[in-house]
């Protein structure tokens, strides 16, 4: 896996970036803004982060975490507002009900990996097997929660993992929010719609 880390730097730094060096899943997020022709680009680090600990002598099955961090955003606009509007759209952790494998792979970090389809009808969705169970959001396609976004694209291109991952505590957020764009699109919070000058 560690030949995959000048391609990693390679993807992070084809628009303004901070260099990548460290482990992670590298996506491409493409956003198309309500009335605005220009498709905004980003990308962003999802970081598998082990279960939280406690003082006790033994210690339970905890599920794990994940930080994101942008690598690249849109010009004048926040990394938060990045986030936001690609956050709910990952997915970390086991099968699922509507989750479903298909006869596809793709080589992503150096092996070939299985390809899921996620049952959806606002959007296309696939994960891709990272082993141990553990599925990881390979392509999305569709409509935001966000009124003023009218389409995202999300695209795994790097897979850098010193360790298995854990399924996360958020793992499912894509389910989660595909259940929520049946009921419409919602405003951002208006933190999250702060730009930067």
């Amino acid at each position: 896996m560690l030949t995959l880390l000048p391609a990693c730097l390679l993807l992070a730094s084809s628009v303004t970036a901070k260099p990548f060096r460290g482990e992670g899943l590298i996506y491409r997020a493409q956003l198309t803004l309500q009335g605005e022709p220009e498709v905004q680009e980003a990308r962003i680090r999802l970081l598998p982060l082990p279960a939280r600990t406690t003082r006790n002598r033994v210690q339970r099955d905890r599920l794990g975490r994940w930080r994101l961090e942008v690598l690249a955003a849109p010009r004048d606009t926040a990394p938060a507002v990045v986030l936001a509007r690609t956050g709910g759209l990952l997915y970390l952790s086991t099968s699922a009900p509507g989750v479903a494998p298909t006869a596809k792979t793709v080589k992503l970090g150096g092996q070939r990996r299985r390809i899921w389809r996620v049952e959806a009808e606002e959007a296309t969705a696939h994960l891709a097997d990272l082993g141990g169970g553990i599925l990881a959001l390979h392509h999305f396609e569709g409509p935001s929660l966000d009124p003023a976004v009218a389409r995202v694209q999300l695209d795994l291109e790097c897979v850098h993992l010193h360790r298995q991952p854990r399924p996360a505590e958020e793992g499912m957020a894509l389910l989660r929010t595909l259940q929520r764009l049946k009921e419409g699109p919602v405003a951002l919070p208006a933190e999250a719609r702060i730009t930067l000058d």
